[in-house]
């Protein structure tokens, strides 16, 4: 994934969402509507499939550490996980949601460069291991400026939790082949982000959606920027339960200056979250 991609998807979901919006305005509501934009609780559990790119420096004492991929070896870095999120209309325009699913990454690989991590200096040539879990919350909060039968447009403000554990091991450094080194390094990225979603009703058992929000600032100890963008659609089987199917789309770009953690956190990530939804 590169930020031309990035840049490409945000601006076609972008386009998608206000000509979905335009047309929706213009729409007849069915007669028949129902329940779309007024159950109170939402659940939803099924299976997240993650592309996963980005990379995790570690400064020492005195070096700035070298940035190192979660794909060092080519093969890919695809994970899945289980998901979950939940939803609740807390009034007619009030609504505050949560998501949670987690990312691993695990591989062997020959350092093809000089590395730096930490206080170490790891010779290209070495056998190297890394070990990534990163398990993700997302929560929102969300007023609909704008709410009709078939259509909701809201503002957004959420906090995007990333809890980044990281392994690294290196062995048989060319010139000293009993040389080893291993580190096991955790940080806590809490990043707050301000955005709008909208919601487009098209039946009383189909419904669309996408959302964008992001926020680049210094806050504390952590420094950088994030990007969530998401597109959704949602089909009642029954009344109360049916299926859906999700993108979602990050970008986390930050630097960390924590007495536990000094470096840099680059995390990308293409999702497709497959679901079961319940409705009451």
């Amino acid at each position: 994934m590169t930020v031309g991609f990035s840049k490409r998807a945000f601006a076609g979901l972008a386009g998608l969402g206000m000509a979905m919006a335009a047309q929706a305005a213009h729409a007849e509501v069915d007669p028949s509507y129902g329940g779309q934009g007024t159950d109170k609780f939402t659940l939803s559990a099924g299976w997240v499939f993650t592309d996963l790119g980005g990379s995790i420096g570690l400064n020492g004492t005195t070096t700035d550490g070298t940035d190192v991929g979660f794909n060092p070896d080519g093969s890919g870095a695809s994970t899945s996980s289980f998901l979950a999120s939940a939803n609740w209309r807390v009034a007619n325009r009030h609504r505050v949601s949560l998501l949670w699913y987690q990312t691993k990454r695990d591989t062997s690989y020959t350092t093809q460069n000089d590395i730096q991590i930490g206080n170490e200096f790891i010779p290209a040539g070495a056998s190297a291991s890394i070990e990534l879990k990163n398990n993700y919350f997302f929560g929102t909060y969300r007023y609909s400026f704008i709410k009709k039968d078939n259509l909701e447009l809201a503002g957004l403000l959420g906090l995007y939790g990333s809890n980044v554990k990281f392994n690294f091991a290196a062995s048989a450094y060319p010139g000293n082949p009993t040389r080893s080194f291993s580190t096991s390094e955790g940080t806590t990225l809490p990043l707050p982000v301000v955005g709008g979603s909208f919601d487009w009703y098209l039946s009383p058992r189909w419904t669309a959606g996408t959302s964008l929000s992001g926020m680049k600032a210094k806050i504390g100890d952590i420094d950088g920027s994030i990007w969530v963008l998401t597109a959704s659609t949602d089909y009642m089987l029954f009344h109360n339960f049916g299926v859906g199917l999700s993108y979602l789309h990050t970008n986390i770009d930050v630097g960390v200056t924590k007495t536990s953690f000094d470096g840099n956190v680059n995390i990308k990530t293409n999702s497709f979250l497959i679901y079961g939804v319940v409705k009451f």
